[in-house]
């Protein structure tokens, strides 16, 4: 039991979240989501309506962030497409061990936008890891990962709807067993330095505007937006 604190600004965040929210109830007297505090954080779907489950929600500065006595009581921290730097330090100081879920197979595509990253490059081996909060973004220990089967026709709501269910699989399984010693190494340490070749850039949509074919994966679809974030017509 304890507190876990679930981190996440976008529509992955809550598709991941809303997926685990049975599941973490059972486990986890308190849970508090922090949405980062960044241009246009209003628009997350936490803070928009689409969620109102009556969940402890909260929008938090890196000031806050830094701030030792924001994180009193939680045993588990789990980021998922969170914009912001954790400070290592102070989870080390308050003994909160720190997961993160990012949506490629690392180290390729780490960094902000690998989804649309991968659909430029027609690269259809999509998944998820699960890996220890690291110094840098994305460069903490893999623990696990999963993979995604997907067409090279499917736009970015479509993949990460899949996507958000291969992280479920890992968290159930990495909540009923945080051992780390249990889990297979998918890169060294040593790794955890990733070449910038493997970086997934922010992508400019505007470059692309006369491939329609792109441009509709690009942005995605409403049916698969709304699929994504479970609401009903």
């Amino acid at each position: 039991m304890g507190k876990l604190l679930f981190l996440g600004n976008f529509a992955w965040s809550l598709s991941v979240y809303k997926k685990l929210e049975m599941i973490m109830q059972e486990k986890y007297e308190e849970i508090e989501i922090w949405v980062a505090k960044i241009p246009r954080y209003e628009e997350s779907p936490f803070l928009n309506n689409i969620y109102n489950n009556n969940a402890n929600i909260r929008v938090v500065s890196k000031e806050e962030l830094r701030e030792s006595r924001n994180y009193k009581g939680v045993n588990l921290l789990m980021a998922c497409g969170f914009p912001q730097k954790i400070p290592t330090k102070i989870l080390k100081e308050k003994n909160v061990l720190g997961v993160n879920l990012h949506p490629s197979l690392l180290p390729n595509y780490w960094g902000p936008d690998p989804i649309r990253n991968q659909i430029l490059k027609n690269d259809n081996n999509y998944g998820v890891s699960l890996q220890f909060l690291g110094e840098n973004f994305d460069a903490g220990m893999v623990l696990e990962q999963g993979q995604l089967n997907c067409t090279n026709q499917a736009c970015i709501y479509e993949i990460l709807f899949g996507l958000s269910g291969v992280a479920v699989k890992l968290v159930e399984s990495f909540i009923s067993n945080k051992n780390p010693d249990t889990y297979k190494r998918f890169i060294k340490s040593s790794d955890s330095l990733l070449n910038i070749d493997q970086y997934a850039a922010l992508v400019d949509i505007e470059k692309y505007r006369d491939d329609s074919k792109i441009t509709s994966r690009l942005l995605g679809t409403e049916k698969w937006l709304r699929k994504l974030l479970e609401i009903e017509r």
